[in-house]
């Protein structure tokens, strides 16, 4: 399994998250930005790790909860 490195620091909304996700998978510029197609990239055998957390703001947790778990 190819685990892929995000750094949450910095996400205040959840387009901070599409944002840090599409870049660390090198999505095309059309990709989707929905739970879809978040998913779909995950579960061709990724691991997604997470850096700092517990520095992400409220809204950008919550979507990232929603759509990476």
């Amino acid at each position: 399994m190819k685990e892929l490195l995000m750094d949450g620091r910095d996400w205040k909304e959840r387009d901070d998250v599409y944002n840090s996700f599409f870049h660390t998978v090198g999505a095309p510029s059309w990709h989707g930005r929905n739970f879809n197609a978040v998913r779909d990239n995950i579960a061709s055998g990724k691991c997604l790790v997470i850096q700092n957390y517990d520095l992400i703001s409220e809204g950008a947790r919550k979507m990232a909860e929603l759509s990476l778990s």
